[in-house]
């Protein structure tokens, strides 16, 4: 969506140092400086071989389930609990993510920052998606720098579900690899 902690024309420019890019967007910003694919919430469309549908988020525009290589990865941008129970704009969209009958391999979830909700609120909700989606791999995301909170997060939610894996980002640059 249009917030800069998640979008800025600047990557219209990757075009140049990686030619086969493809950007694909759930909302149309107004200064788009290149070529995208517009998926509006809710819908779903192939691009270059990625099935790709859209979810609602509960701040602004939406976020993403990618069925890719056999993988399916949800990444819901900034879809969260707000309240001390879990709000209907929420699980309406996690119960539709289900509703589509697809194994969930890797699930991102915000756990802080912009406005998302207080922690218990937020962690609510997560504990909702992964008992909804059931994903193979959780990994909380949208923290920023504050990798401690990651890490925290992360070890709670072990704790909480000991069935559940969990990855926690910690240092920039940090990578893995998934093997189903």
């Amino acid at each position: 969506h249009s917030h800069p902690d998640h979008y800025t024309k600047e990557i219209f420019k990757w075009k140049k140092n990686i030619p086969q890019v493809s950007y694909v967007l759930c909302f149309n910003p107004p200064d788009a400086a290149g070529e995208y694919t517009f998926i509006p919430i809710h819908d779903t469309k192939t691009v270059d071989g990625i099935k790709i549908s859209t979810v609602r988020s509960t701040d602004l525009d939406g976020g993403f389930l990618l069925e890719v290589d056999g993988l399916v990865i949800f990444q819901p941008g900034d879809l969260a609990n707000r309240q001390d129970d879990l709000m209907k704009a929420f699980t309406d969209e996690i119960d539709l993510v289900a509703s589509k009958g697809v194994k969930v391999d890797m699930a991102f979830a915000p756990i802080r920052g912009c406005g998302l909700g207080q922690p218990p609120q937020v962690k609510l909700g997560v504990n909702y998606m992964i008992d909804k989606l059931q994903p193979n791999l959780f990994i909380p995301m949208h923290a920023g720098a504050a990798t401690d909170t990651y890490r925290l997060f992360a070890d709670e939610i072990r704790i909480e579900k000991p069935n559940q894996k969990v990855q926690a980002v910690v240092n920039k640059g940090d990578h893995f690899s998934y093997k189903n």
